[in-house]
């Protein structure tokens, strides 16, 4: 008969047989082996299934000896919940223990992602631990981004008491927290401000390196142990530190390989250094907590585990609400009809375009990424010492570790997506720049073939989507008439042809107008849609036009975060500036 285990939690005990456990570290195993996209992983969910540490047993530890995860379900679990009735293959039970999968989701991104660093002095092979931490996460999120939102709901217990008490343990905040922002784990508004709590301990110098060398590993590619040892070197040089220089391996075979601030990586300063917790210390670690706290719930709301709160039901209507819009302003702009000619471009023209398309293109070019992989056995470069050390440790008895090979992997790094949307006042007073703006569309539409995405959209009372050809050459020329206030419509309509508001990589609308327009407060309205979902706005004022531009609108799109606005006393310069301004974007992504 199966012993029983306790899971214990508030002094209250639970009792289900070792069975019941055993079932469930099968059932969690294809769940970390999906995420881990490996199949030689053991994993283990139980009470005190974690090994003991100094100070505590974590949450969840992965050993890189047995290749097994192991999950301490006494806590990531309540006592009221039943092994049993587990199962983090269907999404309903991942939201009701948030916990439980961001802890294996953790740990199987240390089997996926994370690879032994081999012996490193202490104090060196201590900080490479921490800074592999966001460096890890950030690569779970990247290759998995539905992810994101367990990692977040289990951040208290992947991090548990992160405060700052002297200079190591400032900077081990500042690479768990912050590192996990930079790696878009976290949200920077979330969080209080890192370098104020951690300025209580260290130098803005030492902050600055720290910052630095985290944000340099959170980048580096799986593998790159030269790159995160040179990172972790750089940090123990900045941070004095209580870790002797005696050599250790610095992937313990029974260690975490970092779970956050757990005792092994030496978030316990000592009982004789304890400090207690500034105000600071205790707004961060209480927003963390706050921050787990949301995600879960909101998590739980979506499979409609719980009711939502009113605020969020208020988001989730006027977010639908806004789809909507959006996508009733597409079907009427794809249908409206708005009169303009068509003519073939001017050599200019042509030799124009085709110096945006290599500036683009250039812009894109993101080199390729070399990766040296050493091999046990050929084909491959025979690397001589390598081939030295194998034949020592032959002739010592010892089981061969050595790769006297090595085989060279080269991969194109893809561009980021992008997508560029151009707003066309063409209401009477435009007349002047419709053609240059016709132009500049063009161009643009060309640029963007095999490589992004491009719409126009004209308006005056209504908007309708401009024709374009990508091949060949056709100007489309709208032609002026009618009043200007259909720009909210036209800014929905390209949003329902690019997703601006709900897609990824580089966006810019450019809007095209002389700034005469009757409905500001609608306007600005959708511009802020936008400025919220990281999309760029350039707005191309016409002052020749009218005289210069109301500042009742520069004053407040120009306020948005993202928006430029340009006053264009040259109407022929319209492509030139939307050119540079895609480029600058595109080179800075």
């Amino acid at each position: 008969m199966n012993a029983p285990a306790a899971l214990t939690m508030d002094n209250e005990v639970q009792t289900f047989t070792a069975d019941a456990w055993g079932q469930l570290s099968v059932r969690v195993g294809r769940f970390v082996d999906e995420i881990a996209a490996r199949r030689d992983l053991m994993t283990v969910v139980g009470i005190a299934a974690t090994p003991e540490l100094a100070g505590g047993r974590p949450a969840g530890a992965y050993s890189h000896t047995t290749a097994t995860v192991t999950i301490d379900a006494a806590q990531t679990l309540s006592p009221s919940d039943d092994p049993n009735q587990i199962d983090l293959r269907d999404r309903r039970d991942r939201a009701r223990f948030p916990v439980l999968t961001g802890v294996a989701v953790h740990e199987a991104g240390h089997a996926a992602h994370t690879v032994r660093r081999g012996r490193l002095s202490k104090a060196v092979g201590a900080w490479a631990a921490l800074l592999e931490e966001p460096r890890m996460e950030g690569r779970v999120v990247a290759r998995r981004p539905q992810d994101r939102v367990w990692l977040r709901s289990s951040a208290s217990h992947l991090l548990g008491s992160c405060t700052a008490s002297s200079a190591s343990s400032a900077a081990r905040l500042l690479i768990l927290v912050g590192g996990r922002i930079d790696a878009g784990v976290y949200d920077r508004c979330d969080l209080a401000d890192l370098a104020e709590v951690a300025g209580e301990f260290l130098t803005e110098k030492q902050i600055g390196i720290v910052v630095e060398q985290t944000r340099v590993a959170v980048a580096l590619d799986d593998g790159d142990v030269d790159g995160l040892v040179r990172c972790a070197e750089s940090i123990a040089a900045a941070i004095v530190d209580e870790f002797d220089d005696a050599d250790v391996d610095s992937e313990g075979s029974d260690g975490d390989d970092g779970a956050g601030c757990s005792p092994q990586h030496g978030a316990s300063e000592g009982a004789g250094d304890e400090i207690a917790a500034s105000g600071k210390n205790t707004s961060l670690r209480d927003a963390l907590a706050a921050m787990a706290r949301r995600t879960a719930a909101t998590a739980q709301a979506a499979e409609h585990l719980t009711p939502p709160s009113a605020a969020a039901a208020r988001a989730t209507t006027a977010a639908e609400n806004q789809r909507q819009m959006i996508a009733a302003a597409g079907r009427v702009a794809s249908t409206g009809r708005l009169a303009h000619s068509v003519r073939r471009p001017t050599d200019g023209e042509l030799a124009q375009s085709l110096r945006l398309n290599r500036a683009v293109e250039g812009a894109l070019d993101r080199g390729e990424r070399t990766q040296h992989i050493p091999q046990a056995v050929p084909p491959g470069r025979m690397r001589i010492r390598e081939l030295a050390r194998r034949e020592g440790q032959i002739a010592a008895g010892v089981i061969p570790t050595a790769t006297p090979w090595s085989r060279t992997r080269r991969t194109v790094v893809e561009a980021p997506p992008w997508a560029v949307g151009i707003a066309v006042d063409v209401s009477q007073s435009m007349e002047p720049v419709l053609e240059i703006s016709a132009v500049t569309a063009w161009m643009v539409n060309r640029a963007a073939v095999d490589r992004g995405a491009a719409a126009t959209v004209v308006w005056n009372a209504k908007a309708a989507n401009l024709p374009a050809e990508s091949i060949g050459g056709a100007v489309y020329v709208p032609e002026a008439g009618g009043v200007s206030d259909g720009l909210p419509e036209a800014l929905l309509a390209l949003d329902s042809r690019l997703q601006l508001t709900s897609g990824a990589g580089t966006r810019l609308v450019v809007v095209i107008t002389d700034a005469d327009l009757p409905n500001l407060d609608e306007i600005y309205h959708q511009a802020e849609q936008l400025a919220s979902s990281q999309t760029r706005m350039l707005w191309l004022i016409a002052g020749q036009i009218n005289d210069g531009a109301p500042s009742q609108l520069t004053d407040r799109v120009g306020g948005l975060p993202g928006v430029t606005v340009v006053e264009l006393d040259d109407p022929a310069r319209v492509a030139d500036i939307v050119g540079e301004a895609i480029v600058r974007l595109l080179e800075a992504e």
